[in-house]
Order: C-alpha cells, then sequence, then structure tokens
C-alpha cells in the first residue's frame, strides 16, 4: 500500500517506453523521503523487465529543509536590518533638514543641505534593499533615478536647468553602489550650485555605461567651467574631497576636461 504510487510510476515508465528515470517519493505516513531509479531492460525473450534502485534520503532532505529555513531566517534578519538603518539615516536627514531651518547663513545652511544629500543618497540603498530578495546585488538604474529625482527637488529653484540621464546597467554589488552613488550625488549636486553663475538656464548630463566588465560614469556641463586660476588636478581646491576619496576607494580613474564647462569621468572594473 505504501509503494502504491510507486507502482504507478513504474507502470507509466513501462508505457511510455523510458529508458531510465529516476523519482523523489514522499511516503506521508513515515515522513519518509525515497529516491527510486530504475532502469528498463529487454530480456533476449522480448520481454521488458526493470532494475529497480530505492534510496532512503530522509535524513538529506531534513537537512536540506533545516538549510532553507535558516536561510529565510537570515534574509528576515537582514531585511529588518536595511529597513532600520534606513529608518535612521532618515532621522539623521530629517534632524539636518530641521536645524537647517533655525539658520540663517546661506553658506552654512548650504553645507547642511548638502550633508543631507549624501544622507539621503545612502539611505536610498538601504530602501531599495528593503524591497527585494537579493542583498548582494541593486537595482542601479532605479537607484540612480531616485537619487536624481532628489536632487532636483532639492535644487527646484533651479527650474530652468535640465538634467538629462542615459544609463546602460542593470546591477551593481553594494559596496560598489553606495560609494559610487555618493560620487554621482556630489558632482551632480557641484554642478547645479556652481556650473551656471549668472545664467538662467543649463544642461547637466549624466552617463553611465557597463561594458565588458568596465564601469563608466561621466557627468558634464554646459556652464562656466573651471576657474582657470584653480589646478584642475588638485581635487582639494575645487572642494570636492570626497570625490577623491571615494574614487580611490573604487579604484578607480577620473579625468576632468574644463572646455565649454566641465566633466568629469570615472572608470573602474566592475567586481
Amino acid at each position: 500500500k505504501e509503494y502504491l504510487p510507486i507502482s504507478y510510476l513504474l507502470l507509466e515508465q513501462f508505457e511510455v517506453g523510458e529508458k531510465n528515470k529516476t523519482y523523489e517519493v514522499y511516503i506521508k505516513e513515515k515522513e519518509q523521503y525515497l529516491l527510486v531509479s530504475n532502469t528498463l531492460i529487454t530480456s533476449e525473450e522480448n520481454r521488458k523487465m526493470g532494475v529497480l534502485v530505492v534510496e532512503d534520503i530522509t535524513q538529506v532532505k531534513k537537512a536540506e529543509q533545516g538549510l532553507r529555513q535558516l536561510l529565510k531566517e537570515k534574509e528576515t534578519l537582514l531585511k529588518e536590518v536595511h529597513h532600520r538603518v534606513k529608518n535612521n539615516l532618515q532621522v539623521i536627514s530629517s534632524m539636518l533638514n530641521l536645524q537647517a531651518g533655525y539658520i540663517t547663513d546661506k553658506s552654512t545652511k548650504q553645507i547642511l543641505e548638502e550633508s543631507q544629500n549624501r544622507v539621503r543618497s545612502m539611505a536610498l540603498v538601504h530602501e531599495i534593499l528593503y524591497k527585494t530578495d537579493d542583498f548582494s546585488e541593486i537595482d542601479f538604474t532605479t537607484y540612480i533615478n531616485l537619487l536624481t529625482q532628489n536632487l532636483q527637488m532639492t535644487y527646484y529653484q533651479n527650474n530652468q536647468i535640465i538634467l538629462q540621464k542615459e544609463i546602460h546597467i542593470k546591477t551593481l554589488p553594494l559596496d560598489t553602489a553606495i560609494p559610487l552613488g555618493l560620487i554621482i550625488n556630489e558632482l551632480i549636486s557641484n554642478a547645479y550650485k556652481h556650473a551656471f553663475k549668472n545664467r538662467e538656464r543649463g544642461l547637466i548630463q549624466l552617463f553611465i555605461e557597463e561594458k565588458n566588465n568596465q564601469v563608466t560614469v561621466i557627468v558634464q556641463d554646459n556652464g562656466v567651467g573651471i576657474d582657470p586660476d584653480i589646478d584642475i588636478q588638485n581635487l582639494n581646491s575645487l572642494g570636492l574631497q570626497l570625490v577623491e576619496s571615494l574614487t580611490q576607494q573604487l579604484g578607480a580613474k577620473m579625468s576632468i576636461e574644463n572646455n565649454k564647462g566641465s566633466k568629469f569621468t570615472i572608470t573602474f572594473e566592475k567586481k
């Protein structure tokens, strides 16, 4: 009675004429898993026979189930961690925003707003990870779209400045996405703040591409360009120490061009 399902499976195999077949059978009454392998043999008298091998794999299956449950619990824990990190970063961002509201000095207020944008860029990563099942990589296109929307809201008063995006990349590892997101945040913010002085209109372009395991990021504008008296190889003079530090962290190369606006090109190998 217990092996009746196996009998049905074997009869079906005989009827179809499959030579070799393996079944996994669960016996509910005994909570037992069996691995059943059958090979059809035709005798000299043209009589069909089968060689049946039955192996008890109950312990293996229970071990697999235990690992799946453990993995599920870890995924739940990671989701909770990302959720809490996101919430904590949002609290910090709100506190910076609240503090900025009490400050009248324009330059000090701008520093707080810049810090708030950096915190938001990190919070966005954890927000996306909280909504996904893969914690090793992030949908970088979605992330950049959210990041640039946030920047456009921050600099909404510059509504005549157009931000164009061309993104040809799907995912990036988490330890690459966060620093690269901060770099892009810094470069676009810098363009909004400094590239269009005494100008009503302007264009900022963001290009991201992954090709042959090489990632290229270009942020350029058609603004006033970098002051010719400033050494463009010395990022400290540009106030972009964070970009320099994060570029080194990624093991990336960065070039700066100053022709009818500024252009920053960053390239690195995808890990």
